[in-house]
């Protein structure tokens, strides 16, 4: 069974995939090479990336449709255990 949120992350070449059970989101997504992101799918909710936003987050006026934060659970952290970053 394809899972979407599981699977496609780690389906690009740059797309990380981070379990918040087992490492700090905020410490591994700002140290990444990868940083600033096109885009930031949170699954876990909360506010624990909110004052880093700018520098996850891409803000490029050259690429206007990038660099966007996605949440699907709101500021709970009762629904999953991953956050992506692409």
């Amino acid at each position: 069974m394809f899972h979407p949120l599981k699977e496609l992350p780690r389906r690009g070449p740059d797309g990380q995939v981070i379990d918040y059970t087992k490492e700090s989101v905020v410490e591994r997504a700002l140290m990444s090479p990868h940083a600033p992101y096109a885009v930031v799918l949170d699954c876990v909710g909360g506010t624990e990336l909110i004052p880093y936003m700018d520098h996850l987050v891409l803000d490029d006026p050259k690429t206007p449709h990038l660099g966007h934060y996605i949440t699907i659970v709101g500021d709970s952290k009762s629904f999953s255990h991953e956050c992506c970053l692409c």
